[in-house]
């Protein structure tokens, strides 16, 4: 039904099979010139995704011959050059969330004026198939560029090819290239000095209810549907679960039914006053939870698939079921596990640990084969593609340098955003994990509503008052409880919430204190002065009083006497401002979130 909107991202199918062509005469061809090694590149790359395109690029700027090897594009099973960077995942979901936001916002005002706003859902999937082509567009056009130096003689050169590569040996691969006019495939043997395997992750399926693409979906199958579903159940209140329960309730033509196995709240990783927030601003938003339960059965019905679930008692280790209830689709977001299968890990001699996922080193360096990294998912470490981006190119950098080579990556101040209503955005610890680590600390949260910008943004609301909790938030910090205050972390929730964490990353990648931020003219009107204020707030000296607003306030922990969390300075109507001791948040260490 929606062919002739795929195929705008199959657009340059056409250049493709030339390239595949091109690089078939010129891997045949015995002048080619060889390596110092002896092999056909300095780098052979496995998978287009996030980290293979940014190792990619890396490896040219070292002035090195980069084969890049993307298995090409299958719809709904393989998503072809950009990875689910772009299909599939990160961009492909944001942008929905983006034009779910705006669904209902135009859809608030039309109500206002007595009119209906009626979007397709076919609009909806044409627009982000959009958005994919044209970042494909992008990579594509560069990677062109980028089969010779620039004119200044600068570079490398990156050959591209659309193939599936497997290893037959350490240092040689085959590709198996479809043929012009579907004639079969045709294989190449390749050998490089060096490879990096980014070949992602796929969504993980429950043995006992694999995904079919048509009642029971993974992430793969959201642009296959015909039309907005009547009801949805997601199996997986995680991240991405979090997600797409935001983006289909958004657009309000699905009920949504969020499936939380086995925990007690929303994103159990994250601090209770954040889960809170959430789980109320999902609640207002029509989304029911299901805390605290087990999928019992997945039924097909004539109306959809049946839902069986059961609740644990309070005070008891039982699960009882409950009475099960019928939803056109089910939603399976249960986590993402490596794409190791069908590269041939064995035969280069390259391990794999106990998630599933290649062993590296620090670096990224496979544990057994020193000139094999990985990066990505297929590491199994964290599924992001900022974090994909840099282990790719810390890879090549590593590979190939020339005087002294690059610190072992961090992942301790690695940034990170929630699609949510609002938005949400983190780095560093939070206030749990703190705790769990004994470090002394001080705690301060700016609610969103005491700032300008966020006052200015509320007359866009104004048609639906369920819509103002997209107005609403908090920036939260954490800092050691002594002279130098350096950052722990930070949490922001509300509109543009990513674009306050930058700072943040920076002060906690270089230990700095917070005292940097202090004296920073921040632009106004902006959601970054809650930022400000935040700071300020821990340093004793803000504009805006904790005891006069309540969602400002400020507290101390102290390690020694955890019982007994002091309230420096709050409301006196703050919920949790009250005498005595409070009980200290549970920890996440353990728990996969």
């Amino acid at each position: 039904m929606f062919q002739k909107y795929l195929s705008r991202v199959d657009s340059s199918s056409l250049f493709r099979s030339s390239r595949n062509r091109l690089l078939v005469r010129c891997l045949t061809t015995t002048s080619r010139p060889k390596t110092a090694k002896g092999n056909d590149f300095n780098l052979l790359i496995i998978g287009g995704g996030p980290a293979g395109y940014a190792g990619a690029i890396r490896g040219w700027d070292y002035g090195q011959s980069v084969c890049l090897v993307d298995a090409p594009r299958v719809e709904g099973r393989v998503p072809g050059l950009g990875g689910v960077g772009i299909h599939y995942g990160a961009l492909s979901s944001k942008t929905m969330w983006q034009l779910s936001r705006r669904n209902r916002m135009i859809r608030s005002a039309f109500t206002e004026a007595g009119l209906v706003y009626d979007e397709k859902w076919r609009d909806i999937v044409k627009l982000t198939l959009d958005a994919e082509a044209a970042k494909e567009r992008q990579m594509r056009t560069q990677l062109t560029a980028l089969t010779h130096a620039n004119p200044f003689g600068v570079g490398g050169h990156i050959e591209l090819v659309e193939a599936r590569a497997k290893f037959i040996n350490p240092h040689t691969v085959t590709l198996s290239l479809e043929q012009e006019g579907g004639a079969g495939q045709e294989e190449k043997v390749v050998t490089a000095d060096h490879f990096l395997i980014a070949t992602g992750s796929s969504p993980r399926d429950l043995a006992q209810y694999p995904a079919d693409g048509v009642h029971i979906l993974n992430s793969d199958h959201i642009a296959s549907m015909a039309d907005f579903p009547e009801s949805m159940a997601i199996i997986g209140a995680g991240v991405i679960g979090c997600e797409y329960a935001t983006i289909f309730s958004s657009f309000g033509r699905t009920k949504v039914h969020l499936v939380n196995q086995r925990r007690e709240r929303l994103l159990p990783q994250e601090d209770e006053d954040m889960s809170l927030f959430l789980s109320r601003n999902f609640e207002r938003a029509g989304v029911s939870i299901h805390n605290q339960c087990q999928l019992m059965s997945l039924d097909k019905v004539d109306k959809g698939v049946r839902v069986t679930l059961a609740y644990q008692q309070a005070g008891s280790k039982d699960y009882i079921p409950a009475e099960p209830f019928v939803v056109e689709k089910v939603l399976m977001s249960v986590g993402r596990v490596p794409n190791t299968k069908g590269v041939g890990l064995e035969q280069a001699g390259v391990a794999m640990d106990a998630s599933g996922g290649i062993s590296v080193d620090d670096h990224g360096r496979s544990t057994t084969q020193p000139h094999v990294f990985a990066a990505g998912d297929v590491t199994a470490d964290i599924g992001l593609v900022n974090v994909a981006e840099m282990e790719g190119r810390h890879a090549v950098e590593t590979m190939f340098c020339s005087e002294e080579c690059p610190t072992p990556l961090s992942h301790d101040n690695v940034s990170t955003i929630m699609f949510l209503r609002p938005e949400v955005s983190c780095v560093g610890m939070n206030e749990q994990e703190a705790r769990h680590k004994a470090i002394p600390h001080r705690v301060a949260v700016v609610g969103m509503d005491t700032v300008n910008r966020a006052i200015i943004n509320r007359p866009q609301y104004v048609h639906d008052p369920s819509a103002l909790l997209e107005g609403t938030g908090y920036v939260k910090m954490i800092v050691t409880d002594d002279e130098q205050a350096r950052l722990l972390g930070m949490r922001a929730v509300g509109e543009d919430a990513s674009a306050l964490i930058q700072s943040a990353a920076l002060l906690i990648g270089h230990k700095l204190s917070i005292r940097q931020l202090e004296r920073t003219i921040q632009p106004h009107p902006a959601t970054a002065e809650a930022v400000q204020e935040c700071v300020r707030m821990l340093l004793g000296r803000s504009m805006t009083k904790p005891h006069i607003f309540p969602s400002c306030w400020l507290r101390r922990y102290d390690p020694k006497n955890p019982e007994d969390t002091q309230w420096v300075m709050a409301h006196a109507k703050h919920p949790q401002h009250k005498q005595g001791s409070q009980a200290s948040v549970p920890t996440y260490m353990d728990d996969s979130g």
